[in-house]
Protein backbone atom coordinates (compact mmCIF):
# COMPACT_ATOMS: atom_id res chain seq x y z
CA UNK A 1 0.00 0.00 0.00
CA UNK A 2 1.53 3.13 -1.24
CA UNK A 3 1.39 6.58 0.54
CA UNK A 4 -1.25 7.79 -1.27
CA UNK A 5 -4.02 5.02 -0.19
CA UNK A 6 -2.53 5.04 3.38
CA UNK A 7 -3.73 8.73 3.48
CA UNK A 8 -7.25 7.29 1.94
CA UNK A 9 -7.56 4.77 5.72
CA UNK A 10 -6.50 7.15 7.82
CA UNK A 11 -7.48 11.25 6.84
CA UNK A 12 -11.21 10.34 6.62
CA UNK A 13 -12.13 11.17 9.71
CA UNK A 14 -14.70 13.59 11.29
CA UNK A 15 -13.77 17.23 12.03
CA UNK A 16 -12.61 18.54 14.93
CA UNK A 17 -15.80 19.23 17.41
CA UNK A 18 -15.64 23.26 18.42
CA UNK A 19 -15.48 22.60 22.32
CA UNK A 20 -15.70 19.46 24.79
CA UNK A 21 -19.10 18.60 26.46
CA UNK A 22 -19.50 16.83 29.88
CA UNK A 23 -19.97 13.20 29.12
CA UNK A 24 -21.38 9.82 30.44
CA UNK A 25 -20.31 6.53 30.07
CA UNK A 26 -22.00 3.47 28.92
CA UNK A 27 -23.48 0.78 31.04
CA UNK A 28 -21.16 -1.70 29.67
CA UNK A 29 -17.99 0.14 31.08
CA UNK A 30 -19.82 2.20 33.78
CA UNK A 31 -17.15 0.20 36.36
CA UNK A 32 -14.75 2.33 34.76
CA UNK A 33 -16.16 5.87 35.72
CA UNK A 34 -15.62 8.46 38.09
CA UNK A 35 -18.71 10.67 39.30
CA UNK A 36 -18.43 14.73 37.63
CA UNK A 37 -21.60 15.63 36.97
CA UNK A 38 -23.10 15.53 33.47
CA UNK A 39 -24.32 18.64 31.87
CA UNK A 40 -27.28 17.23 30.09
CA UNK A 41 -28.06 19.87 28.12
CA UNK A 42 -24.50 20.27 26.50
CA UNK A 43 -24.24 16.96 26.27
CA UNK A 44 -27.70 16.99 23.97
CA UNK A 45 -25.78 19.35 21.91
CA UNK A 46 -23.03 17.06 20.71
CA UNK A 47 -25.43 14.19 20.56
CA UNK A 48 -27.18 16.05 18.43
CA UNK A 49 -23.88 16.26 16.43
CA UNK A 50 -22.91 12.60 16.62
CA UNK A 51 -26.13 11.62 15.21
CA UNK A 52 -26.03 14.07 12.44
CA UNK A 53 -23.18 12.81 11.53
CA UNK A 54 -24.43 9.48 11.18
CA UNK A 55 -26.79 9.92 9.45
CA UNK A 56 -28.78 13.29 8.32
CA UNK A 57 -32.24 11.68 8.48
CA UNK A 58 -31.97 10.92 12.02
CA UNK A 59 -33.42 13.31 14.37
CA UNK A 60 -33.08 11.41 17.77
CA UNK A 61 -30.66 8.52 18.88
CA UNK A 62 -34.12 5.68 18.61
CA UNK A 63 -34.08 6.75 15.31
CA UNK A 64 -30.83 4.92 14.99
CA UNK A 65 -30.03 1.29 14.63
CA UNK A 66 -28.88 -0.77 17.62
CA UNK A 67 -25.46 -0.46 16.32
CA UNK A 68 -25.40 3.14 15.85
CA UNK A 69 -26.71 3.69 19.04
CA UNK A 70 -23.55 1.42 20.00
CA UNK A 71 -21.19 3.89 18.43
CA UNK A 72 -22.35 7.00 20.05
CA UNK A 73 -22.47 5.37 23.64
CA UNK A 74 -18.72 4.34 23.10
CA UNK A 75 -18.03 7.96 21.83
CA UNK A 76 -19.50 9.68 25.13
CA UNK A 77 -17.50 7.04 27.05
CA UNK A 78 -14.47 8.63 25.49
CA UNK A 79 -15.17 12.03 26.35
CA UNK A 80 -15.75 11.16 29.69
CA UNK A 81 -12.03 9.50 29.56
CA UNK A 82 -10.75 13.27 28.21
CA UNK A 83 -12.83 14.78 31.11
CA UNK A 84 -11.21 12.77 33.37
CA UNK A 85 -7.56 14.24 32.24
CA UNK A 86 -6.23 11.07 29.57
CA UNK A 87 -5.38 12.36 26.34
CA UNK A 88 -6.91 10.91 23.02
CA UNK A 89 -4.93 9.20 20.06
CA UNK A 90 -6.12 7.71 16.87
CA UNK A 91 -4.19 4.63 15.86
CA UNK A 92 -3.95 3.06 12.58
CA UNK A 93 -2.40 -0.39 11.45
CA UNK A 94 -2.38 -2.24 8.05
CA UNK A 95 -1.35 -5.27 7.72
CA UNK A 96 1.22 -7.05 5.54
CA UNK A 97 -0.30 -9.62 2.40
CA UNK A 98 0.83 -12.83 2.55
CA UNK A 99 0.64 -14.81 -1.02
CA UNK A 100 -3.00 -14.84 -2.04
CA UNK A 101 -4.62 -15.56 1.39
CA UNK A 102 -7.60 -13.41 2.18
CA UNK A 103 -7.12 -12.51 5.83
CA UNK A 104 -9.94 -12.96 8.35
CA UNK A 105 -10.99 -11.11 11.39
CA UNK A 106 -9.78 -13.42 13.22
CA UNK A 107 -6.06 -13.21 11.34
CA UNK A 108 -6.25 -9.29 12.15
CA UNK A 109 -7.47 -9.32 15.46
CA UNK A 110 -3.95 -11.75 16.19
CA UNK A 111 -2.00 -9.51 14.23
CA UNK A 112 -3.18 -6.31 16.41
CA UNK A 113 -2.79 -8.09 19.89
CA UNK A 114 0.86 -9.27 19.04
CA UNK A 115 1.68 -5.62 18.26
CA UNK A 116 -0.16 -4.15 21.00
CA UNK A 117 0.17 -6.21 23.81
CA UNK A 118 4.07 -7.58 23.14
CA UNK A 119 5.19 -4.54 21.90
CA UNK A 120 3.14 -1.11 22.44
CA UNK A 121 2.61 -1.82 26.16
CA UNK A 122 5.58 -2.69 26.93
CA UNK A 123 7.19 0.33 25.23
CA UNK A 124 5.14 2.84 26.57
CA UNK A 125 4.66 1.50 30.09
CA UNK A 126 8.79 0.81 30.21
CA UNK A 127 7.83 -3.25 31.09
CA UNK A 128 7.27 -6.27 30.21
CA UNK A 129 5.02 -7.23 33.33
CA UNK A 130 2.07 -5.15 31.86
CA UNK A 131 -0.34 -7.18 33.49
CA UNK A 132 -0.03 -5.70 37.36
CA UNK A 133 -3.19 -3.74 38.69
CA UNK A 134 -0.49 -0.85 38.80
CA UNK A 135 0.35 -1.19 35.48
CA UNK A 136 -3.42 -1.74 34.14
CA UNK A 137 -4.37 1.38 35.89
CA UNK A 138 -2.53 3.38 34.08
CA UNK A 139 -2.67 1.43 30.30
CA UNK A 140 -4.36 3.48 27.54
CA UNK A 141 -7.89 2.16 27.27
CA UNK A 142 -8.08 1.21 23.43
CA UNK A 143 -11.03 0.56 21.97
CA UNK A 144 -10.04 -1.33 18.00
CA UNK A 145 -12.16 -1.53 15.23
CA UNK A 146 -11.66 -3.88 12.05
CA UNK A 147 -11.81 -1.87 8.80
CA UNK A 148 -11.91 -2.60 4.91
CA UNK A 149 -9.66 -0.79 2.74
CA UNK A 150 -11.74 1.57 0.63
CA UNK A 151 -11.00 1.19 -3.21
CA UNK A 152 -9.76 5.15 -4.43
CA UNK A 153 -11.27 7.00 -7.10
CA UNK A 154 -9.83 6.64 -10.77
CA UNK A 155 -9.05 9.26 -13.39
CA UNK A 156 -10.71 9.65 -16.58
CA UNK A 157 -7.79 8.18 -18.27
CA UNK A 158 -7.92 5.14 -15.91
CA UNK A 159 -8.50 2.10 -18.65
CA UNK A 160 -11.63 0.28 -17.91
CA UNK A 161 -9.04 -3.13 -17.98
CA UNK A 162 -7.15 -2.01 -14.85
CA UNK A 163 -10.06 -0.54 -12.98
CA UNK A 164 -11.65 -4.08 -13.11
CA UNK A 165 -8.38 -5.59 -11.82
CA UNK A 166 -8.14 -3.08 -9.24
CA UNK A 167 -11.71 -3.49 -7.78
CA UNK A 168 -11.62 -7.42 -7.98
CA UNK A 169 -7.96 -7.97 -6.12
CA UNK A 170 -9.51 -10.09 -3.46
CA UNK A 171 -6.17 -9.50 -1.67
CA UNK A 172 -6.30 -5.83 -2.02
CA UNK A 173 -10.32 -4.37 -1.64
CA UNK A 174 -10.57 -6.68 1.37
CA UNK A 175 -7.48 -5.76 3.34
CA UNK A 176 -8.43 -5.69 6.77
CA UNK A 177 -6.80 -3.20 8.86
CA UNK A 178 -7.62 -1.31 12.31
CA UNK A 179 -8.87 1.75 13.77
CA UNK A 180 -8.09 1.97 17.29
CA UNK A 181 -8.92 4.81 19.98
CA UNK A 182 -6.89 5.08 23.12
CA UNK A 183 -7.27 7.50 26.06
CA UNK A 184 -3.82 7.65 27.22
CA UNK A 185 -3.08 8.27 31.04
CA UNK A 186 -0.69 11.54 31.95
CA UNK A 187 1.79 9.34 33.16
CA UNK A 188 2.54 7.63 29.58
CA UNK A 189 1.84 10.61 27.62
CA UNK A 190 5.23 11.67 26.54
CA UNK A 191 5.79 7.96 25.63
CA UNK A 192 3.03 7.97 23.29
CA UNK A 193 3.55 11.37 21.67
CA UNK A 194 7.02 10.13 20.95
CA UNK A 195 5.58 7.71 18.23
CA UNK A 196 3.46 10.26 16.90
CA UNK A 197 3.46 10.36 12.86
CA UNK A 198 3.61 7.59 9.99
CA UNK A 199 5.29 4.19 10.51
CA UNK A 200 7.51 4.99 13.50
CA UNK A 201 7.72 1.73 14.95
CA UNK A 202 10.89 0.25 14.69
CA UNK A 203 10.73 -3.32 13.13
CA UNK A 204 11.35 -6.21 14.94
CA UNK A 205 9.33 -9.45 15.25
CA UNK A 206 6.31 -8.20 17.05
CA UNK A 207 5.82 -5.45 13.98
CA UNK A 208 6.37 -8.48 11.39
CA UNK A 209 3.08 -8.42 9.93
CA UNK A 210 2.67 -4.45 10.21
CA UNK A 211 2.42 -2.51 6.99
CA UNK A 212 1.69 1.03 7.90
CA UNK A 213 1.22 2.80 10.80
CA UNK A 214 -0.37 6.08 12.12
CA UNK A 215 -0.74 7.74 15.17
CA UNK A 216 -1.82 11.04 16.17
CA UNK A 217 -4.08 13.02 18.11
CA UNK A 218 -7.86 13.25 17.95
CA UNK A 219 -11.20 14.36 19.29
CA UNK A 220 -13.48 11.66 20.65
CA UNK A 221 -15.79 11.91 18.11
CA UNK A 222 -13.10 10.20 15.78
CA UNK A 223 -14.36 7.09 17.20
CA UNK A 224 -17.87 7.03 14.95
CA UNK A 225 -15.21 6.93 12.13
CA UNK A 226 -13.17 4.57 13.74
CA UNK A 227 -16.51 2.07 13.94
CA UNK A 228 -17.66 2.75 10.72
CA UNK A 229 -18.25 -0.65 10.20
CA UNK A 230 -19.15 -2.25 13.29
CA UNK A 231 -22.68 -3.25 11.40
CA UNK A 232 -20.10 -5.74 9.80
CA UNK A 233 -17.87 -6.19 12.26
CA UNK A 234 -19.87 -6.01 15.85
CA UNK A 235 -17.18 -7.50 17.80
CA UNK A 236 -13.79 -5.39 18.65
CA UNK A 237 -10.95 -5.14 20.69
CA UNK A 238 -10.43 -3.61 24.01
CA UNK A 239 -7.74 -3.05 26.54
CA UNK A 240 -6.80 -3.11 29.59
CA UNK A 241 -10.15 -5.00 30.90
CA UNK A 242 -9.77 -8.10 28.31
CA UNK A 243 -7.44 -9.41 25.91
CA UNK A 244 -10.48 -10.57 23.56
CA UNK A 245 -12.59 -9.65 21.02
CA UNK A 246 -15.22 -7.31 23.12
CA UNK A 247 -19.00 -8.78 21.48
CA UNK A 248 -22.09 -7.35 22.18
CA UNK A 249 -25.14 -8.68 23.80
Amino acid sequence: MNKEETDQITSKAPNRLPAHPERVGTKSYQSNLHGKAVNQETLGIFRSQWIEYISSKANFIGDLSRDDQHRIALTEFMYRQELDGRHLFHLTLTYKPFGERQYQPQDADAFFKSFYVKYFLPRILNTRNIHTKAKKLVQPICFAFIDEHEPKGFSPNTSPIKQHDYLNNPIFVARLHHHAILAVHRDNLASVESFTGENTFEKNRFTAKVMTSDIRTCEPMRLLYASKLLAKYPDFLSFPDKFSRDRQH
